[in-house]
């Protein structure tokens, strides 16, 4: 069984370099750079990551989505946008703050185009159709999509069947060494000079 690895790749795409986060005091350090957008989802099973790690957790209809805090950490990945059974959903997560939001779309079923703002006054900001909020702002024209933070081995148990964003890019773990089985006649014994009688 194929399993995957844990990790956000840097992405090339990025409009602008990444400025520094702002000091204690706040302050704005606008970039922007686009959400991921519909990004590989394995099942539980075939993803390697300890129990304890945390991860923010949605359901939609039927379906649950674990996001690894860690992996959305990296800056490129802190606004990961999917449609989850006809459901737009967009996951955001600052590493500074360690704060979390789902925001979705109460009508309509087409991807939204949210992206990552930087810093506006102190706090991460989103872009959305060319404006700038931020993280927290009631003014987002989107409604708030429900989620719950937990270890992974607890909301694995709890839903068996989800799917984990573990990173934009991320890879396949390479599978296990097998040995093969010694032809006959290459074992030890056999192979060990007969004395001459």
């Amino acid at each position: 069984m194929l399993t995957w690895s844990v990790g956000c790749a840097p992405d090339s795409t990025a409009q602008m370099p990444l400025p520094p986060p702002p000091g204690p005091g706040g302050g704005s350090t606008p970039f922007f750079m686009d959400g991921i957008n519909q990004p590989p989802m394995p099942l539980a099973e075939e993803v390697e990551l300890a129990d304890e790690a945390p991860v923010v957790g949605v359901v939609v209809g039927n379906e649950a989505r674990a996001y690894v805090i860690q992996e959305m950490s990296d800056t490129d990945c802190h606004v990961v946008n999917d449609v989850v059974e006809g459901v737009p959903i967009s996951m955001t997560y600052c590493d500074y703050t360690d704060r979390a939001r789902v925001l979705t779309r109460a009508s309509g079923s087409e991807l939204i185009d949210l992206g990552l703002g930087g810093w506006l006054n102190g706090e991460m900001s989103v872009r959305l159709d060319g404006r700038m909020y931020q993280q927290t702002s009631e003014d987002i024209p989107l409604d708030d999509h429900p989620y719950e933070r937990m270890a992974w081995s607890e909301w694995k148990a709890k839903h068996p069947e989800t799917r984990v964003f573990v990173g934009k890019k991320p890879k396949r773990a390479a599978p296990a060494a097998v040995q093969e089985p010694a032809a006959p006649g290459d074992d030890a014994e056999s192979s060990a000079e007969t004395p001459a009688g």
